[in-house]
């Protein structure tokens, strides 16, 4: 079991797309909003510089969950490394209650899950690059 650090999402990546041009792959963002990524970090075994490199660094989870830097971040069970993550990213610090209504609020949204984005989304065209709309 971890802890989860929340995070505000203004670019989700949201899977791939590959040129059909070069061959190359690229990131599928969803459109600027407001998101909340979801990251769980083992604070029993990591130490705390490891759960920072893990979401931060250039080949971490932040980078495969977003374009943009996150917006906010609310961890009070790890008040060190939501410091942290708030000074990496230039965000402010926000309560549980704010990011437990941010997280409701994108799960009750059309579309708002995973599972309910994969049913409701169009495939790739190539009228649109290749990617999702």
């Amino acid at each position: 079991m971890g802890t989860v650090v929340r995070l505000g999402n203004a670019a989700p990546i949201y899977g791939e797309y590959e040129d059909p041009e070069t061959g190359e792959k690229h990131p599928n963002v969803l459109p600027d909003g407001d998101y909340v990524a979801e990251i769980t970090v083992h604070d029993d075994v990591d130490p705390h510089h490891d759960m920072v490199r893990n979401i931060t660094h250039v080949d971490g989870m932040w980078v495969r969950l977003s374009a943009k830097p996150a917006t906010w971040v609310s961890c009070p069970e790890l008040p060190r490394l939501e410091m942290a993550l708030a000074a990496h990213f230039d965000c402010p610090i926000k309560d549980a209650e704010f990011a437990h209504r941010k997280t409701m609020a994108a799960y009750d949204s059309p579309g708002g899950n995973i599972a309910e984005r994969e049913a409701n989304e169009r495939p790739a065209s190539e009228e649109s690059g290749g990617i999702r709309q």
